[in-house]
């Protein structure tokens, strides 16, 4: 006989509280690229051609509206927006977020 009550949905892995904080980490990510983007003086159009990607798909992750974008998706922008150390920390709740989700995925 099981002595531990069930756990609610909320206390689970991959529970409604799980699915709730990587919406607001994603929307965070997209918030914090398109502040930098600012500061470089580009289009989401530039960013989006130079890192590979189509600009519906850019202007998706930077309205948090990009599910899970990829680790390497990830690194591409912050590659095509040159960022400093001190930029990159500001990225860094987001970027672990996505290495995460990234290493969930690996064999």
């Amino acid at each position: 006989m099981d002595r531990h009550p069930p756990r609610s949905p909320s206390h689970t892995s991959g529970g409604f509280v799980d699915e709730v904080e990587r919406a607001l980490i994603v929307k965070d990510f997209g918030q914090r690229l398109r502040e930098l983007r600012y500061r470089r003086g580009l289009s989401q159009e530039a960013v989006a051609l130079r890192a590979g990607l189509a600009v519906f798909t850019y202007a998706r992750i930077e309205r948090g509206k990009s599910a899970n974008p990829t680790l390497q998706t990830s690194l591409r922008i912050i590659e095509v927006l040159n960022l400093r150390p001190e930029e990159l920390a500001l990225l860094g709740v987001g970027l672990a977020s996505f290495a995460c989700a990234a290493s969930e995925h690996l064999p």
